[in-house]
């Protein structure tokens, strides 16, 4: 088969989530295919498409069926699809990598000199979906043993292509069909975690896939920065769900070794626990101890104050809120340390909600009609983030308006079963501290 039509076949396989290996599975195609594409294509031909019977290059009207499948008015403009998103790939060369059994060291070389163009968590996820639906355990595992992959150079693990890569392999695995063991080799493997499961956070899926994964790693895992990212996210699961929540202390010089995203996760945490406790002697001493690192961190501290931002939205203490964006207002909007549009988004919100506080809600709307939901992306935290968008909103209109934000919050959280944020949460937001 054609490396186009392979690609194509591929792509097809990803989207409804099952592999064609069988008359079954092409039957089920056959029919799928009939209903969303006006076609008189055979069941004969889909098995021939996939090898099931002899092969035989396709006619272009059945290119063009299955292009159509995908979105696209014909095979040739998926062709060009694919040409300008990888024209500058060497075809060849992913090919040979697709056909060898491991990862090898030619082929680390070659995706290193593609690791500075923006394209290459494309290429690299392409080479994942392709291992993983032919369920290449060694290619896989050794893929992620490549400790000189440039994309693995990150220490703090915060980069655009590093998230993106992350957003893709991980939306592999959830569209493909389920393999267990396979997906069970990979989390035994270190930066497998570190780099796809830690960096692409779903927290909007807690309750579900990414939350049992997390829950799967805790059993195992001994080292122990990797203990606390965990335990931290486990438990701010619990609190989402209204369940009692525990205290979790840390050696503060240990700390200071650790990613900056995690030591902003950390003192975000000891905020909501604190305040979780009513104990606010132990609040004003992690508020403290966030100001120092922003002190003697000031580069760091966009991506530092990220999870504390949340923490602190997620248990309404916008005053506190307010003094950290009043002091550190110019370092967090300062756009050459932003990693990805959504800080910006986040941060903007924040300042939104400060303005409220603040009692200026002119300045309040402005800001938060300058929101741009397009530059959420793909972004991890998209559905939090969407949901404290729909409480500022509420807080902010009236009518129709309001009414529109209150209905978008309430499916938010029921699509993510969180019981924390039901109507009460949002209709008394802006009354308690």
């Amino acid at each position: 088969m054609k490396e186009g039509f392979q690609q194509l076949g591929l792509d097809i396989q990803h989207k409804i989530g099952y592999k064609i290996k069988s008359t079954k599975e092409a039957v089920m195609f056959t029919e799928e295919l009939h209903s969303k594409v006006n076609c008189s294509i055979s069941l004969s031909t889909i098995r021939r498409f996939y090898g099931l019977i002899p092969y035989r290059n396709p006619q272009k009207a059945t290119l063009d069926a299955l292009a159509q499948f995908l979105g696209f008015s014909s095979f040739s403009k998926y062709n060009q699809y694919r040409i300008d998103s990888k024209g500058w790939i060497d075809e060849l060369t992913l090919i040979d990598i697709k056909k060898s059994p491991v990862l090898e060291k030619k082929h680390i070389k070659y995706l290193n000199q593609l690791s500075k163009n923006k394209e290459f968590p494309i290429v690299l996820s392409r080479l994942f979906e392709f291992a993983y639906i032919e369920n290449k355990k060694d290619f896989l595992c050794s893929l992620f043993q490549a400790k000189e992959l440039n994309l693995f150079q990150y220490p703090d693990h915060i980069n655009s292509v590093v998230f993106k890569t992350a957003f893709l392999i991980y939306n592999t695995i959830e569209l493909s069909t389920p393999r267990t063991q396979l997906l069970n080799a990979l989390l035994k493997l270190e930066l497998f975690r570190d780099y796809i499961i830690y960096n692409y956070i779903k927290s909007h899926d807690l309750n579900r896939n990414y939350g049992s994964i997390l829950k799967q790693i805790q059993k195992s895992t001994k080292r122990p920065s990797e203990q606390l990212f965990l335990s931290l996210i486990l438990e701010l699961k619990s609190y989402y769900n209204l369940e009692e929540i525990q205290k979790i202390g840390w050696d503060e010089e240990e700390l200071t070794g650790y990613p900056v995203p995690l030591i902003g996760r950390y003192w975000g945490y000891q905020l909501l626990f604190s305040s979780y406790c009513e104990n606010e002697a132990a609040y004003l001493q992690a508020l403290d101890s966030i100001n120092t690192f922003c002190k003697h961190n000031s580069k760091s501290i966009p991506f530092f104050l990220f999870e504390v931002v949340l923490a602190l939205l997620l248990i309404k203490r916008i005053d506190t809120l307010t003094d950290l964006m009043s002091t550190y207002y110019e370092e967090m909007f300062e756009s050459n340390h932003f990693h990805t549009d959504a800080e910006r988004f986040l941060y903007t919100m924040a300042d939104a909600y400060c303005s409220i506080q603040q009692e200026d809600l002119k300045t309040a709307m402005v800001l938060f009609e300058s929101l741009r939901l397009d530059l959420l992306g793909n972004s991890s935290w998209k559905e939090q983030f969407m949901l404290f968008y729909s409480v500022l909103g509420y807080q902010l209109c009236v009518g129709k308006k309001q009414q529109i934000h209150l209905e978008a919050y309430l499916k938010l959280s029921s699509d993510s079963g969180y019981l924390l944020f039901d109507a009460n949460y949002i209709e008394n937001y802006l009354s308690m501290k």
